[in-house]
Parts: C-alpha cells; structure tokens; sequence
C-alpha cells in the first residue's frame, strides 16, 4: 500500500490531472530498499478496441488512482516523454482501460492517467 511516504510523488491539479515528477522521484528511490520500490504490473500490451473514444472526449482522470495504474505511469514515463509533451498510449491495466499522457505540470515531466467516463474506479492500495 503506497503511504504519504510513497515513492512516487504526485500532485493533485485543479483540473484533476495526476502527474508523477521525475526529479522528486529519483531523490526518493534513493532513500529505498530494493524491496520498498514499486514494481511496474506484468502487462502486454493490448490491441485497443475500436470502440474507444478518442482521448480526451470520453476520458476522466482515473482518481484515486490504484497502485497498478500508478506503477505503470512510472514505466511509461520515459518511453511517454521520448515522444514529446501530449503523447499518450492506451493500455489495460487491472482489467479496466487506462490512458496515459506525457503532460508537464510547471516545469517538471509527469504523466496523467485517465479511465474512461463512467467506469468504476479501481482498487486502491
């Protein structure tokens, strides 16, 4: 379960928007044990249906944000931000369909993790 403590340092916006901030993140991995560091969820890519809506229109912020989902948006990171600011990629994590994107927040790098409007929230902790 992730504590104010956690090693993964995010921030609520106005808009809702969660980012993870690389600079804050490193500095507390440093502090860790190997076994207090999240690992990221064993997911394969997945085919994206067709159905989907576009991001944004049909997406939310995906709050609370369950361990899984913040696990993956820190192994997206670098790969999210190769791409540019804006770059997303769907991806199921935990059965549900998540949208990650590369967004700043001031100056720092984080990335956002959006459900799709009116599905369940999923298990936190």
């Amino acid at each position: 379960m992730l504590k104010h403590e956690s090693p993964l340092a995010w921030v609520l916006l106005g808009a809702g928007a969660w980012f993870l901030f690389g600079d804050d993140l490193r500095a507390l991995f440093a502090r860790l044990s190997p076994s207090e560091l999240p690992h990221a969820p064993t997911v394969k890519p997945s085919a994206v249906p067709a159905g989907l809506p576009q991001f944004p229109d049909g997406w939310e912020p995906d709050l609370p944000l369950p361990s899984a989902v913040i696990s993956r948006a820190a192994a997206l990171r670098f790969a999210l931000w190769g791409q540019g600011e804006g770059a997303t990629t769907t991806e199921q994590v935990d059965g549900r369909w998540i949208t990650f994107q590369a967004q700043y927040h001031g100056s720092k790098k984080g990335v956002g993790a959006f459900r799709l409007k009116g599905t369940a929230q999923g298990a936190t902790g």
